[in-house]
């Protein structure tokens, strides 16, 4: 059963509006490692970068986590209020980045993250309480990740308060609050769906079921500690950096059994019959790839020659806008036609949309990865200049930089195809 309520389009609606924002600050970021005069009297990189970080992680990917599990579990009655002080508070931490107020970005202020930690307590209570009812495989993912959202907002409202933690206490906790808040929040969201549209659509079961609960497990469990890979090395005692580590390494076991369940198909739907699917496919590819990278990134030798590259960049680009953004887009491709009851007027539109995201991408992933191999094989040469390694990039940001516009064009045609649909139905219902 899918939830028919016309709740869940106002976090459609919000999400896409947000995913307008980050590609747009994420084209703007572009253009500033490029030119660095670029809007810098108004507009600094890092104003712009946190501020994309932001506009992605609380509004895109939160409004459309929130919206797969109000869709899912069709006996909850969505409050459009709640959504609207949602995306109200993100957009106040959003200016409020903008124009220099927030020092902890991409973390929003303490006051704005508890007011959406009580908000979170209100949205996912009755998607826990339908989770536990149900042991569908999906509901699973759901139960996990929605249980996680108040304790990560709770631990930045709380513990990332300024003056709180500082020094070697602050950095594990807050790079475990981002990481999680982006593997485990989002993240298991963005699974839980693409267990369940694979299932749905293809009406079959999920090859090698026995990896599921392995994959389930392993993937939380591990992720929690894995969260700390991203500051080994850092300022924080060794015991810390060498969980971190090894946790990354242990990632490739929920990796390969993830890669088995939503990989392991063969099928010939095509992208008209099914958007949502080709989306979600290609979504849990770019999963396997993000995850491939985070490991030889984040690893001992790897974090040496790559983490301070544009190598990094593209690692983050394709979890948030390959992984995570290409099966958010099958989420809206699956439910708003259910929920309005309309089909998708514009197939073409469709067309145009996968296409050009995936060049989009492919475009920015690869150019970043080569450039920030590149300035890895610069940086560690003793005998070169550090500015030999920036002229080095250059090239490849600018394709980067094309790379972006493709993309945001992709956005647009969705944006722009989704009103369509919504005001079709408007019209056709009045």
């Amino acid at each position: 059963m899918i939830n028919k309520s016309r709740g869940p389009l106002v976090f459609f609606k919000s999400g896409l509006i947000w995913l307008f924002f980050s590609c747009f600050l994420q084209q703007v970021r572009a253009l500033e490692l490029i030119f660095p005069r670029f809007c810098a009297d108004f507009l600094s990189f890092g104003r712009v970068d946190a501020a994309a970080e932001a506009c992605f992680l609380y509004g895109w990917g939160s409004c459309i986590a929130f919206a797969v599990g109000f869709s899912l579990c069709a006996s909850i009655a969505v409050r459009p209020m709640l959504a609207f002080f949602w995306n109200l508070s993100v957009a106040i931490g959003v200016s409020l980045i903008l124009g220099g107020k927030v020092i902890l970005a991409p973390n929003l202020p303490p006051e704005l993250t508890f007011f959406l930690l009580l908000l979170s307590l209100f949205l996912c209570l009755p998607v826990l309480t339908a989770c536990l009812q149900s042991d569908i495989i999906a509901f699973r993912w759901l139960l996990a990740s929605f249980f996680l959202l108040p304790w990560l907002l709770f631990t930045a409202s709380v513990l990332l308060r300024e003056g709180r933690l500082t020094g070697a206490a602050r950095l594990p906790v807050e790079a475990w609050f981002h990481e999680g808040f982006l593997w485990l929040w989002l993240g298991g969201s963005a699974l839980a769906f693409a267990y369940y549209l694979l299932s749905k659509v293809l009406s079959t079961p999920i090859v090698e079921q026995r990896l599921i609960p392995i994959g389930f497990w392993m993937y939380f469990s591990v992720g929690v500690w894995a969260s700390l890979r991203t500051i080994a090395g850092g300022a924080v005692p060794a015991w810390i950096s060498a969980a971190g580590t090894s946790a990354n390494l242990l990632l490739w076991v929920p990796v390969l059994g993830i890669w088995r369940n939503l990989c392991g198909w063969r099928f010939s739907i095509s992208l008209e019959s099914s958007p949502a699917l080709r989306f979600a496919i290609f979504g849990s590819y770019a999963f396997v790839l993000c995850s491939i990278q985070a490991i030889v990134l984040y690893s001992k030798s790897g974090a040496a020659f790559f983490q301070f590259t544009d190598f990094a960049t593209s690692q983050a680009i394709l979890t948030r806008y390959g992984f995570l953004t290409s099966i958010f887009c099958g989420v809206i491709y699956y439910f708003a036609p259910r929920i309005l009851l309309r089909g998708w007027p514009r197939p073409r539109a469709i067309f145009w949309h996968f296409q050009l995201q995936r060049i989009g991408l492919v475009l920015i992933i690869v150019s970043l990865a080569i450039g920030g191999t590149v300035q890895g094989a610069l940086l560690n040469n003793p005998a070169l200049p550090f500015s030999a390694s920036i002229s080095a990039a250059l090239p490849w940001r600018y394709l980067a930089s094309v790379g972006w516009s493709v993309f945001l064009v992709a956005q647009i045609i969705f944006m722009l195809h989704f009103a369509r649909l919504c005001g079709r139905s408007e019209k056709e219902s009045g």
